[in-house]
């Protein structure tokens, strides 16, 4: 009888661990997917933020290069205006060659 309850029990422990191998198998696959689907997000969601950064990029050249155009014409015009004579105003009257901005009948130093 008690040879028969040993190789009972002999059974049911060995049963028990097939049981508990592929439980164990089942466990390692969850993970393996949950893994797998974590890397994916991650790959993903970097791959749209590094695009993003490329697009800011490009708006931030594009508004540099624009801002360096504008700032050096009007670098370029106050540089000719400074550097230009003054035009003549063909008036006299003491202005210093300069035109006063008076428009009565004494402008330009004579009667009219």
């Amino acid at each position: 009888m008690r040879y028969a309850s040993g190789m009972a029990s002999g059974e049911l422990d060995k049963f028990y661990n097939r049981l508990a191998g592929i439980a164990g198998i089942g466990q390692s696959a969850v993970n393996t997917t949950t893994a797998a689907g974590a890397n994916a997000a991650n790959n993903n969601s970097a791959a749209i933020i590094n695009a993003g950064n490329t697009r800011a990029s490009s708006y931030m050249t594009a508004g540099a290069g624009i801002n360096n155009a504008l700032q050096g014409g009007l670098s370029n015009y106050v540089l000719m205006k400074y550097l230009s004579p003054p035009a003549p105003t063909g008036g006299g009257g003491g202005a210093g060659g300069y035109a006063l901005n008076y428009n009565g009948p004494l402008a330009g130093g004579g009667l009219a």
